[in-house]
């Protein structure tokens, strides 16, 4: 298996299962994993209602691009890296692109 089929198997179980997990609990609000192989984009996004307020947010995105992994957002508690990185992946293969580009040497993780 090459490198990006890897990633995406990876990428779509972590996202799959943790929308599986999280909409287990009634709160009204839709955790849903989006897998798109073609643009290799991943993402979370939550919809719905949490009592009278309308909900409709991307708590995760990642994407493949140069073959790495590039961590674009995360706003779980739940730690999509730690998963990635339990999964076999290096700190190589992960771009913290959050990151400002100057400052990505800081982290133990890829700079681009």
């Amino acid at each position: 298996m090459g490198r990006v089929s890897r990633y995406r198997e990876i990428l779509q179980a972590v996202f799959k299962e943790y929308a599986c997990l999280f909409n287990q609990q009634p709160e009204g609000v839709d955790v849903i994993a989006i897998c798109d192989d073609e643009t290799d984009t991943y993402t979370i996004v939550n919809v719905g209602w949490d009592g009278g307020q309308r909900v409709n947010m991307t708590s995760v995105l990642m994407r493949i691009v140069n073959d790495k992994i590039w961590v674009e957002e995360d706003r779980t508690m739940y730690g999509f890296v730690d998963e990635l990185l339990a999964a076999g992946l290096s700190h190589d293969d992960i771009v913290l692109a959050f990151q400002p580009p100057k400052m990505r040497h800081l982290t133990q993780f890829a700079v681009a």
